[in-house]
Parts: C-alpha cells; structure tokens; sequence
C-alpha cells in the first residue's frame, strides 16, 4: 500500500485515483450480483 503521489504527479495522479476508484465501485457492485 502507497499513496499515489508517492509515484504519480498532477493529472496523471487523478486519472490513477479514479482509476482504482473505479476498480473498487466494480468490485463491490459484483459482490452484490451473486
């Protein structure tokens, strides 16, 4: 576990964070269709 800005700067830093925001959302969301 790292933060984010320990390896990405400025946008590149808020498309990763929405990336693995979205990772999570899908992840839950699959959790709940079994």
């Amino acid at each position: 576990n790292r933060t984010i800005s320990s390896y990405a700067v400025g946008m590149d830093a808020v498309l990763e964070s929405d990336r693995i925001k979205n990772e999570i959302f899908n992840q839950e969301q699959d959790l709940w269709q079994y």
